[in-house]
């Protein structure tokens, strides 16, 4: 699938594993993602300068149906997780500390962790349709995922919601380290996050 969006900030493809073309696993379907940042006055959140307010991307869901792994991948990249039920979740990296960035707008290194939570809905579910992705009207008694003969099956899925949310820290922000902030260099927190609403319409 194609990457439409890389910002420099965010993980969604610089940390990932490289992909596998096709995906692993079993597919479930090929989704066109929009995530859109949280803008509230919530005092964990990062104020520093850099991060889109949103992020658009194609990637496909798979997964094993004897282990419950689920990989999200887009383009180049292939995020390993979880998948439960209909929810899924994934951890870039998958465990230990972040990964080292470094910004234009910040004067020390920060470390980065990415977490894709989402749950998978029945296209009745997900909402008015759009003019260019119109829902096809399923059976009010159809979930996702489906039971057919004894299986799984994702034929009714429809859309993806969930979120995403980078998790910041900043090992050295007790020696002096500053962010620009509006402008105006500040202090970095010991940590923020940067979160974001996903929504996903199946391709």
């Amino acid at each position: 699938m194609r990457h439409i969006l890389v910002p420099a900030l965010i993980l969604v493809v610089l940390s990932a594993c490289e992909a596998t073309d096709p995906p692993p696993g079993e597919v479930i379907g090929g989704f066109r993602f929009v995530a859109t940042m949280e803008t509230d006055e919530d005092d964990a959140r990062c104020r520093f300068s850099g991060a889109p307010t949103e992020l658009a991307f194609e990637g496909v869901l798979s997964y094993e149906r004897d282990t419950g792994k689920l990989w999200l991948t887009s383009g180049e990249a292939s995020r390993e997780g979880r998948l439960e039920g209909s929810t899924f979740r994934t951890r870039t990296p998958a465990d230990g500390p972040g990964i080292s960035r470094r910004l234009s707008s910040c004067t020390c290194q920060m470390q980065m962790v990415e977490e894709i939570a989402g749950e998978l809905l029945a296209a009745k579910d997900c909402g008015d349709a759009t003019p260019d992705k119109p829902v096809a009207p399923v059976a009010p008694e159809r979930t996702c995922p489906e039971l057919v003969d004894g299986e799984e099956s994702w034929r009714n899925c429809g859309c993806v919601r969930g979120s995403i949310r980078e998790g910041v820290e900043f090992p050295d922000a007790a020696a002096s380290c500053t962010c620009d902030v509006g402008g105006q260099q500040q202090a970095a927190p010991a940590r923020c996050t940067i979160d974001y609403v996903l929504e996903g319409t199946l391709m």
